[in-house]
Parts: C-alpha cells; sequence; structure tokens
C-alpha cells in the first residue's frame, strides 16, 4: 500500500497506446514510485495507425505498419525507464480496433491479471476520456474483468478533468475522421476522489515530461504534437484527478 497516496500496490497501468502511459498516468506513476509503490503497464495496442501529419508521406501497406509500430515500441520503452516502471507487457493489438476484439482484449488483460497479481488497476476514464472508441472499449473491458476478479484487484481506478479541457482532442480526432463515443453517455461508477487536483511534485512533473518526450513522434507544431505540448499538457495534469472504487 502507497500509504500517503492511499492506492494499494502494486499497481496496474493500463492503456490503450503508446504515449497514454505519460500524458495521463505519467506524474501519478511517478508519485507511487517514489512513494516506494510498484507500477506495471499493459499497453494494448500497437499505435500502428498513427500517421504523422507533416513532413514526407509515409507510404502505406504492411511494410510501413511494420515501422510505425517498431518506431511506438521503441518511444514506449524510453517512456517506461524515464517512469521507473516494472513490467510491461505489449500483447500488440491493433490500434483503432479495440471494440472489435473483445476476446483477445479479455485474454490480454486476464494475462496480466494472472502474471502481475495487481492489487490496484488503473486505465482510461468511462467516457473514453476525450471519446476516443479504444480507450472507452479498454475501460469497459477492465471493468468486466475486475468485477470478476475481486479477490485480485482490490482497487480500479481511472481519471478525471475539468469539463472542456480535452475538447482540443476531441475536436482534433472528430476532424480526423475518428468516430467518437458521444460525451455523457458512459455509465459512470461512483467512486471516491483519491487524488485531488493540485500543485504536483517537482520531481513527478520532471520525469513525466520527460517521459512524454520519448514520444518524439507525437509532438510537433501541428496536431497532434501541439496538442501534446509542455505548457497544454501541464495545463491537463493540473487540472486532472482520480478516481477509484476500492474493494473490501
Amino acid at each position: 500500500m502507497c500509504a500517503e497516496l492511499g492506492i494499494p500496490s502494486p499497481v496496474l497501468l493500463v492503456v490503450a497506446h503508446p504515449d497514454d502511459e505519460s500524458w495521463i498516468f505519467g506524474p501519478l506513476a511517478v508519485a507511487i514510485r517514489r512513494a516506494g509503490g510498484r507500477v506495471h503497464l499493459l499497453c494494448a495496442t500497437d499505435g500502428g495507425a498513427w500517421r504523422p501529419r507533416r513532413g514526407p508521406r509515409v507510404p502505406e501497406g504492411p511494410e510501413a505498419v511494420v515501422g510505425v509500430c517498431a518506431m511506438r515500441a521503441r518511444e514506449r520503452r524510453r517512456a517506461a525507464r524515464v517512469l521507473g516502471l516494472g513490467e510491461v507487457l505489449a500483447p500488440g493489438l491493433a490500434d483503432g480496433a479495440l471494440a472489435e476484439a473483445p476476446e483477445a482484449l479479455a485474454h490480454a488483460l486476464r494475462h496480466a491479471l494472472v502474471r502481475l497479481r495487481p492489487a490496484t488497476l488503473l486505465t482510461h476514464a468511462p467516457d473514453g476520456d476525450y471519446g476516443h472508441p479504444d480507450h472507452a472499449a479498454l475501460w469497459a473491458a477492465a471493468a468486466r474483468l475486475v468485477e470478476r476478479e475481486p479477490r485480485t484487484v482490490r482497487a480500479f481506478g481511472w481519471p478525471e478533468w475539468r469539463d472542456g479541457m480535452l475538447d482540443p482532442v476531441r475536436t482534433h480526432l472528430r476532424r480526423a475522421g475518428l468516430t467518437l463515443v458521444p460525451a455523457g453517455t458512459a455509465r459512470r461508477p461512483e467512486g471516491v476522489v483519491v487524488r485531488e487536483p493540485r500543485a504536483l511534485e517537482p520531481a513527478a512533473l520532471r520525469d513525466a515530461r520527460r517521459a512524454l518526450a520519448a514520444h518524439r513522434s507525437q509532438l510537433g507544431a501541428r496536431p497532434p504534437g501541439d496538442l501534446l505540448g509542455r505548457g497544454v499538457v501541464s495545463r491537463w495534469w493540473r487540472t486532472q484527478r482520480f478516481r477509484m472504487v476500492r474493494r473490501a
């Protein structure tokens, strides 16, 4: 147990894409580690749907996708080292298609629980944070698994942001043609807030920024890079809180 944070350890971060571990959970992951807890990572997809919005056009086809996935895996590994994460599991499910692969997703989650035996599972918000279908599918799958494994997972949590804070991300993805989960449609279980927005520890912010910087493909002067800029993400972190359901 991380007594300072009230979060049972070890903790498993369950995220959809490479970089989600850093921009969503970075400061909290560092705070848990600095408080003596252990943090592991399950990154469900390979990130292969990403394409640059500037520079030379990336050719389509299997070879191009393999190259993108390898690049994003390297970035994820660098970020995990910066955050001080323990084991990193990467089942390599298809980016953008988690809702279409419920059995494979459930298998990956069960494998993580058996291998890592986490006391706390942290994942995306019920509405997919900003409506991302992969994020929403992962939350639903994790919630179902936690219901079936009450003896293993003692706490189940997710992030919340101030209303409208992530609207720029939602707008960007909608313009990119992604069908988003409508805001307010997901079931939001009751839970206790375990981390309110407040001044974040300088060390946690420093390491979280370094981890985010490891995802070079996601940073730049145009979307999505400008959405993950230092000032923007810092505002998100300073208005973010985490809600958790604890089990007896």
